[in-house]
């Protein structure tokens, strides 16, 4: 499905708010659906032009850290190209928000 950040921000928000439950898989990051967020999360902060506004990158990195911190998430090379491009995206938005100064 084409997803938008929001959409992006939200899935990954509602797996750190899932993890709790029994079902809740182990290594969150070794499930394709997850992989296939993650790819659609680094695409979007790979795209050039306004694309993630402060709260997308806020609400991506919280639910990692809450996961890994859960133990339900292993930081592997997938999830490390997703911290980088959050990164990206936050330095992204940090000139923009800079510009309107």
């Amino acid at each position: 499905p084409n997803f938008n950040d929001v959409n992006v921000a939200t899935a990954f928000s509602k797996f750190g708010k899932l993890l709790r439950a029994r079902w809740f898989p182990r290594n969150i990051a070794a499930e394709e659906s997850f992989r296939r967020l993650m790819v659609s999360n680094n695409d979007m902060c790979a795209a050039a032009g306004p694309l993630n506004d402060a709260r997308h990158v806020a609400n991506v990195t919280h639910a990692i850290a809450k996961m890994s911190k859960a133990g339900k998430l292993v930081i592997d090379v997938n999830v490390r190209e997703t911290l980088a491009a959050l990164e990206i995206a936050t330095t992204r938005v940090e000139m923009s928000s800079t510009c309107f100064e």
